[in-house]
């Protein structure tokens, strides 16, 4: 049986992938809450930490949007699409400027994997398998900005009372504010960026392959 809305179909197949996607994705969170609530000393200040981070922030959205769809609630078209620019940017952000950090074992290891790694990438590849790429608009890649932009709002108001800057990116004590908004501007170019390669990338292929 196929579920529609006005915007997509979810199919039997892309409703499984999207279950182990979920699972996935929760067992990451689980194995950071764990961390954290070792870390901290309770739970409570376990996840409030955790949840200064958009690593967190994005997997959980991943968590909410193919868990909806686990349980056969489509997701309009443009959230899929921002959710797969968000996540994707949070592997690229982590290999590229935060991985060098230093190496990680055990369940930190494990846990880096699944949410910097396995998730933005099975994300990534279950849009591709699965969404409707003929629907696709280039109008999309502006709301592919609201989450990252929301997050850097809400980790400077947090760090205004916390004095914790989760990522050197957004830390107006070291930037100052010209090279904060500098810095704010180049994330969002990247992400628009990202977003404008795959929606071509979904065009094109709609219209060689599924056309």
């Amino acid at each position: 049986m196929r579920t529609t809305t006005a915007s997509w179909t979810v199919t039997p197949l892309a409703r499984t992938a999207a279950q182990l996607l979920a699972a996935i994705t929760l067992a990451g969170l689980i194995i950071r809450v764990i961390l954290a609530t070792e870390q901290f000393g309770s739970f409570f200040s376990g996840v409030s930490h955790l949840f200064q981070f958009f690593t967190i922030a994005t997997n959980t959205l991943v968590l909410w949007v193919m868990g909806s769809m686990s349980l056969n609630r489509p997701v309009h078209r443009i959230l899929q699409h921002a959710t797969v620019v968000s996540i994707v940017g949070v592997g690229i952000i982590f290999h590229a400027l935060l991985s060098h950090a230093g190496a990680q074992h055990g369940l930190d290891g494990l846990a880096n994997l699944i949410t910097h790694t396995l998730v933005p990438s099975l994300t990534l590849f279950w849009w591709l398998a699965f969404a409707d790429l003929r629907s696709t608009r280039w109008r999309d890649s502006l709301f592919s900005l609201i989450w990252p932009s929301a997050y850097c709002v809400y980790a400077l108001v947090r760090a205004e009372y916390s004095n914790f800057y989760p990522y050197p990116f957004i830390n107006l004590e070291t930037l100052g504010w010209i090279g904060l908004l500098k810095s704010v501007g180049n994330l969002s170019l990247a992400f628009l960026v990202l977003a404008l390669l795959t929606i071509a990338y979904a065009r094109t292929y709609a219209k060689l392959i599924l056309k």
